[in-house]
């Protein structure tokens, strides 16, 4: 289910740990084709394919000594999932166009809103991968589960933006910003 902020978690995760202040670089795997994640994932060579104009560098090196968050981890078909795994049990890889192995050193928190493990009997997720990212796992119930968690949100959101945006921040009030009695567990504002 959607909407739980399983990369929330994944942030806190990695800002409460030493290596906090490496990159977080996160990935969503539902919103990428197969053929296309292989090459922002690992990076490629000049040259490697029509379109390769230049070097460029991969996800899980940019990541590297950091924490890489792929989200949705279970939409990833069977083929990049093998691949993923076999960086795991090297901690490297090669980019598209070249043989050179590149060393990564970092931590993966991955999210999804499957079973994997029922995904994995099923035939659908690579069980040996499973296992390598079901070390430590942290069930995170929908929000609609955790009401006391929506009201922060808002606020959270309007720094984050205001910060990124560069504008000043004029506050906001607790009055018009209230847990919505849906179902859904949404907050409204400003209504």
């Amino acid at each position: 289910m959607g909407g739980s902020g399983k990369e929330l978690f994944a942030q806190a995760i990695h800002h409460a740990s030493p290596r906090r202040r490496q990159p977080f670089v996160a990935v969503n795997c539902s919103a990428f084709p197969k053929d296309l994640l292989e090459s922002e994932w690992s990076g490629y060579r000049e040259g490697a394919f029509a379109g390769a104009l230049a070097n460029k560098k991969g996800l899980m090196e940019e990541a590297s000594g950091g924490t890489l968050f792929p989200g949705e981890i279970g939409e990833l078909a069977l083929e990049p999932q093998a691949k993923l795994l076999r960086v795991l049990e090297t901690r490297s890889f090669a980019q598209i166009g070249d043989t050179k192995p590149v060393s990564v050193n970092g931590r993966i928190v991955a999210a999804t809103n499957r079973n994997r493990l029922q995904e994995a009997d099923a035939g659908h997720f690579q069980p040996d991968l499973y296992y390598r990212l079901a070390v430590f796992t942290v069930p995170v119930p929908p929000l609609n589960v955790r009401r006391e968690d929506i009201e922060p949100l808002p606020g959270y959101f309007l720094h984050l933006y205001a910060a990124k945006l560069r504008k000043r921040l004029r506050g906001l009030a607790a009055a018009s910003c209230a847990t919505s009695p849906t179902t859904t567990g949404a907050a409204t504002c400003g209504s």
